[in-house]
C-alpha cells in the first residue's frame, strides 16, 4: 500500500514538471453530416450490408481527426472484417426471433441465459479488436485481458449486485474498471490504475441517493398531503412524481458520468505519461439537453453536430503530461482478432466503453 501511494504521489508531482499535451479534435458536424447521409443512404439501398463500410467510414474519420501532439489517430479495421462479425451475430439474433416465434415462453430465457454466458468472451474479444484496430504514431494499441479473467467481473459480480439489492453496484464498477484499464497497453508499455473502491462508492451514492429521496418525498406527498386537489387524483400525482424522477435522471446521469471519467483518466498512467481529465456535469447537462431540442426539432438531421459536439468536449477536457517524449514509447506485438465480438456487443446494445 505504502508502495502504490507512493507510486500516486509521484506521478502527482511530474504532472507539473511535465510537458502538457492537449487532445484535439478538428472535425467539423457539416464533414460528419456529409458522411452520416451517404452511410445512412447506401445502408438503406443495399439491405445493410453496406453498414459494415459505414461503420469504418466513420470510425477513419473520428479517429483521423483526433491529435495529440498533432499527430492523428488511426483506425485499422476493414470491412469484410466487421462485416463477417456482424453476420454471425445477426443469425445469432435472427435464431432467437424465428424461435420466439414458435415457443415464446422459452426463447428469451434460453437466449438470456446465452447471451450471459458469451458475456465475457463478447467483452474480452470487442476490447481485443478495437484495441489493436487502433494506433498512434504508427504504434497500435492493445488489450491483454483474458476471459478467465472477465468471469469473474462480469457473470460473478453481477449475481452479487442481484443479491445485495444493488448496494455492490459501485464496487462491481470499480472492478470491472479495474480490469478494462489495466489491461490496456500501448506498444510495449501497460497502463496502470491507481484508484481504490472508495471514490467510486462515493461518486455513485451522491449520484444515485438524491433522485431517489426526491422519488420517495414526492410519493409521501401524493400519498398523504394531496389527495385531491383541483381534480388530480392520487395516482396522477404518483405519476407526476415518477415523471420527475425520469427528468431528472439525465441530470445525476451527467455528474456520474463526468465524475467517473475524470476518475478514471486521473488516476491512470502509462509509462511516464500520467492523463487530467476536467470534465462538468453542468457542461454535460447542457449537451444533453441542447443535443436532445436540436435534434428532435430538426427530425434527427442535427445527429452528426450532436456527436462533433461531443467528442470536441470530451478532447478539450483532457491532455496528457509526460517527463519524456511521446514517441519513445517502443511498439509492441498485438495478435489479430475477429470482429464476431464487437458485432454480438452491437447488435445487443452493449456498452463496454469505459467513459
Amino acid at each position: 500500500m505504502r508502495m502504490k501511494n507512493w507510486i500516486v504521489q509521484m506521478y502527482t508531482e511530474n504532472r507539473y514538471s511535465a510537458q502538457r499535451y492537449p487532445m484535439q479534435f478538428t472535425g467539423t458536424g457539416s464533414e460528419y453530416f456529409r458522411i452520416w447521409i451517404v452511410n445512412i443512404a447506401f445502408t438503406l439501398l443495399t439491405l445493410g450490408i453496406y453498414s459494415a463500410w459505414a461503420k469504418v467510414r466513420t470510425k477513419h474519420w473520428f479517429y483521423g481527426h483526433t491529435l495529440l501532439d498533432n499527430q492523428r489517430f488511426a483506425y485499422h479495421a476493414k470491412p469484410l472484417q466487421i462485416l463477417k462479425g456482424r453476420i454471425i451475430a445477426l443469425v445469432f439474433f435472427g435464431g432467437y426471433s424465428l424461435s420466439a416465434r414458435y415457443s415464446p415462453a422459452t426463447a428469451f430465457p434460453i437466449m438470456a441465459i446465452l447471451l450471459f454466458t458469451a458475456m465475457p468472451w463478447i467483452i474480452v474479444t470487442s476490447l481485443k479488436f478495437n484495441a489493436h484496430n487502433s494506433s498512434y504514431r504508427g504504434i497500435r494499441f492493445g488489450f491483454t485481458g483474458r476471459v478467465g479473467e472477465a468471469i469473474t467481473y462480469y457473470m460473478w459480480l453481477p449475481l452479487l449486485v442481484v443479491f445485495t439489492a444493488g448496494l455492490a453496484y459501485p464496487y462491481m464498477v470499480y472492478r470491472q474498471t479495474q480490469f478494462i484499464t489495466s489491461h490496456y497497453q500501448y506498444g510495449q508499455t501497460s497502463v496502470q490504475f491507481n484508484s481504490t473502491a472508495k471514490p467510486f462508492w462515493i461518486i455513485y451514492m451522491v449520484g444515485l441517493i438524491l433522485p431517489i429521496i426526491s422519488l420517495i418525498i414526492g410519493m409521501i406527498l401524493a400519498l398523504h398531503l394531496a389527495p385531491s386537489v383541483n381534480g388530480i387524483s392520487k395516482i396522477e400525482y404518483q405519476g407526476i412524481g415518477v415523471f420527475c424522477f425520469y427528468l431528472f435522471l439525465p441530470l445525476f446521469g451527467s455528474y456520474i458520468g463526468s465524475r467517473t471519467a475524470n476518475l478514471i483518466y486521473n488516476n491512470s498512467h502509462l509509462g511516464s505519461v500520467s492523463f487530467e481529465s476536467s470534465q462538468r456535469a453542468r457542461d454535460l447537462i447542457w449537451l444533453y439537453v441542447s443535443n436532445f431540442i436540436l435534434i428532435v426539432i430538426t427530425w434527427g438531421l442535427f445527429i452528426p453536430w450532436a456527436k462533433v459536439r461531443m467528442m470536441k468536449y470530451r478532447a478539450n477536457h483532457l491532455q496528457l503530461h509526460s517527463t519524456e517524449r511521446l514517441e519513445n514509447f517502443t511498439a509492441g506485438v498485438s495478435e489479430a482478432v475477429a470482429a464476431t465480438g464487437v458485432e454480438m456487443a452491437d447488435t445487443f446494445g452493449l456498452d463496454i466503453a469505459l467513459v
